[in-house]
Parts: C-alpha cells; structure tokens; sequence
C-alpha cells in the first residue's frame, strides 16, 4: 500500500513546510505588534549621608525592592500625569495603570549594578516616551527618597547638637560657681595647658595652611591636592578616582575611532563633565568645612586663655573642694569635645548634602525601535516551518490509508 503512493510522502514532505511558513506568515502579520524600547540605569545602592555603601554591602533584596518601587502607583501615577495617558489610551484612569504596569519590565544586569527597564506597547514613539518617562519618574522618586533620608538623619544630627549645648551649658555654670567661690586647680596643671596650647596653636596653622593651599591652587592642581586630604566626610577622596576613571573611558572611546559627535563620545563626555562640577563642589564644602574646624580650634584656644586668666587669678584651694573642682571640670571638657564632634560631622554632613552624587545614572536612554519586539518573525516562520515539516511526516500516514481504500478495487 504504502509503496504504490510512495509519491504522497514527497508531496507533503516538500508542501508540508511551504504550508507552516505561509501560515507563519499570516500569523506574523494579523497578530497584534509590540515595539519594545529600553533604558539601562545605574543605581547606586541607599546610603548613609556622607558615608556611600560599598556594591558588596548591598542588601540581597535591594534590585527587588527597586523593580516594586519601579512599578509602584506611586511612580506610574506621575507617568500617567505627565503623558496623560489616560486620555491618550481612551481608557480610565485604574485601567490605564494596569496596562501602563503590565507593559513594563525591570530587571538587574547579572554581576551589575545596573537596572533594565524594558517597555512594550502597540507603537514605537509610545514605548519610547513611557521608557523614558518612567526612568525619570523612578528617578525623581529615588532623589526624593534620598532626600528625605538625608533631611532625617540631618534633623537627629541638629537635636544631639542642641541637646548637648544644654549639657555644656549646664557643667559650665556648675564650673563657674566653683571658681566664684574660690575654688581653681593647682600649677600642677599649667604643663598640661600649655602642651594643649601649643597643640590647638599647631592645628590651627594646618588649617590656615590648608585653606590657603585651597584658594591658591586651581584645576586638576587644586583637585589632586583636595584628594590628597585625609580628612573625615572629603567627598572629593571619593570622586576623583571616578573622575580619573571618566576621563581614561572617554579618551580610550575617542581612541577608538568615534568622533566627537558620536552618542558614546557625548555620553562620556557628560558623565565627566558632571563629575567635575561635583568636584569643584566638593572643593567649596571641604574649604568650608576647614574654616568651620578654624573656628573651632580658635574657641578652644580662646576658651583655654581665658581658664588660664582665671587660673592665675585664683588662689588654690585644697581639699574636698578641690576635688569637686577637677571632676566638674572634667565633665565639662568632655562635653565640650563631645559638642565639637557633634559639630563637625553636622557641618560635613550639611556639605555632603549640598554635593550628595545622583542616586541614578542613565546610562543608555530610551531610543524608538524601528522593528516590532513580538511576535517574533523569525521565530515564528521557522516554527511554522518545522510544523509543516512535522505535519508533511505525519500526514502520508493519514492520506495513503484513504486513498486506498478510494481505489480498491471492488469484488466481483
């Protein structure tokens, strides 16, 4: 049987895949299409103020609560706002935000610190412009997150200040009293005044050195000697690697042959450029924060002076007396460092603020795709393809029978 219609095999063999491309084909074309668009950014984990986390110190659920955050109401809503889309998709507003969220993807570049939001709708220009959208709408929520964080942890800062203001105040007044009533230290202690003397006396020509070098120097010559600083909360320590780093990237791009008007020329350029004016930033809160430590350094100088007046003026009084004198006066220099302390990480803490770097940074912006993301054509003709194929094995299995018992000759 099977040998006289051997030639059904070769028909559905060579039809069977024109047939799977053809109706490929029409299912390619009358399936609905979605263009894709995608942005790649650079998100720098949730910090401490003045203090950036280290990409190994970021939580495991960071990129997760980032891609919520993404597709969070209260980020969409701001997209929904801006590009009315309401409107513009003829649908309300609830339903227009599922659609908005079922269109947008997020994920994490593995071994990165970067995010992938990819956005599909039925048009190019639209896919676009929601990619777009929504990475500065995560953008400005990012900022603002940030923000408020840094204005909290600022606030705590300022009441820890003002409260042991209070505490200084209070063991100042308790000094006071006992050196009104006669009570004041030895000589034994001149040495020791003197030896803090000399100290704030050698600090403060480091300062004043330093804030000269500062106003003296310009460009990369002021830049590399704010980095060489080894002082607490000197964002510029920070970003001067980065800087260096930006502008090695730039002139290997240009090495390799792309012009200035190139897109990647122009987008490292722009990275360097807004790490230089973060550095010329940061350069103004270093040279600020110095004169803040001057300042104080002249407070102790002059504070020590005027103990050591009332020092001389007083005579010495043993006993009891005395030793309450030395534990109030102890407890009021520690409070005293303490609010100094407290002090300066408020002035380097409201610096780093005023230059605090971008939670995030766009590395690869939205562009229009020029060809639909789904379906997939290739794929779907080469599946179709293979079903034909598939089809033109099965199906001489199912025709030779028929057609053998149509031309079987009937008994006599």
């Amino acid at each position: 049987m099977f040998k006289r219609f051997w030639w059904v095999f070769l028909v559905t063999l060579v039809l069977g895949p024109f047939l799977g491309l053809f109706i490929g084909g029409i299912t390619a074309y009358v399936a609905p299409k979605r263009y894709e668009s995608t942005v790649v950014l650079q998100v720098r984990p949730v910090s401490t103020l003045g203090d950036p986390a280290s990409p190994s110190a970021t939580p495991s659920t960071f990129f997760a609560t980032e891609f919520e955050v993404i597709r969070s109401q209260a980020t969409l809503d701001r997209v929904i706002d801006q590009l009315d889309l309401a409107n513009r998709w003829g649908m309300p507003r609830v339903e227009a935000l599922e659609n908005l969220r079922r269109s947008i993807e997020a994920k994490n570049i593995e071994g990165t610190d970067l995010i992938e939001i990819r956005v599909r709708t039925a048009s190019p220009n639209d896919s676009k412009i929601i990619a777009k959208t929504v990475s500065e709408a995560y953008r400005g929520r990012r900022r603002e997150i940030e923000s408020s964080r840094s204005d909290r942890a600022l606030e705590e800062l300022r009441n820890a200040v003002r409260e042991q203001e209070d505490r200084v105040e209070e063991k100042r007044k308790v000094l006071t009293q006992l050196i009104r009533s006669g009570v004041i230290y030895d000589g034994s202690h001149s040495s020791n005044a003197a030896r803090k003397n000399a100290a704030l006396e050698t600090e403060k020509i480091k300062l004043e050195g330093q804030i000269d070098t500062l106003l003296r120097y310009d460009g990369e010559e002021l830049i590399t000697y704010a980095a060489g600083l080894n002082l607490p909360e000197n964002i510029v320590r920070s970003l001067h690697p980065q800087w260096l780093e930006a502008q090695r990237q730039l002139k290997a791009t240009k090495q390799a042959g792309l012009g200035d008007s190139h897109p990647s020329v122009k987008q490292q350029e722009n990275i360097v450029e807004g790490l230089s004016k973060d550095l010329e930033e940061g350069v103004v809160a270093l040279r600020e924060t110095l004169r803040a430590q001057l300042e104080l350094v002249e407070e102790q100088a002059e504070r020590l002076r005027i103990k050591k007046e009332a020092d001389q003026s007083k005579k010495s009084f043993p006993g009891i007396a005395r030793v309450n004198f030395d534990d109030a006066k102890a407890d009021f220099e520690s409070a005293q460092s303490l609010l100094e302390r407290l002090k300066i990480k408020l002035i380097s803490q409201e610096m780093a603020k005023r230059i605090s770097e971008d939670p995030i940074i766009i590395h690869s912006p939205a562009v229009e795709s020029n060809s639909p993301a789904s379906p997939n054509i290739p794929l779907t003709l080469f599946l179709g393809a293979a079903g034909g194929l598939a089809l033109g094995f099965v199906a001489p299995f199912l025709i030779i029978p028929l057609l053998h018992s149509m031309t079987k000759p009937e008994p006599a």
